[in-house]
């Protein structure tokens, strides 16, 4: 099987309200096949906030970070409010 790189925002009061939200909005759209290629399928790991918000280039940092993310991983950003961007590698 495969993998492909996510790319979710989502909303919630922590990081982990803001994960479990995105879940739950994957298992609604894509259902709990193992391999849809969906955050539902990933487990969150690591907080990136910081090096978000050093990085020059945000997109840049996206694009790269992708490829430190084990299948399987998601990673957050806190963007403000109540807005978190979750950056992973989902199996397909």
């Amino acid at each position: 099987m495969g993998a492909v790189g996510i790319l979710v925002q989502s909303k919630g009061k922590s990081m982990k309200e803001a994960f479990n939200a995105a879940v739950e909005e994957a298992i609604y759209d894509y259902g709990h096949d193992a391999y849809n290629g969906a955050i539902n399928n990933c487990t969150f790991t690591k907080d990136v906030t910081k090096r978000y918000l050093e990085a020059e280039d945000k997109q840049l940092f996206i694009d790269e970070h992708e490829l430190e993310v084990d299948k399987h991983e998601v990673h957050g950003v806190y963007l403000g409010g109540d807005d978190y961007l979750f950056i992973g590698v989902a199996p397909c």
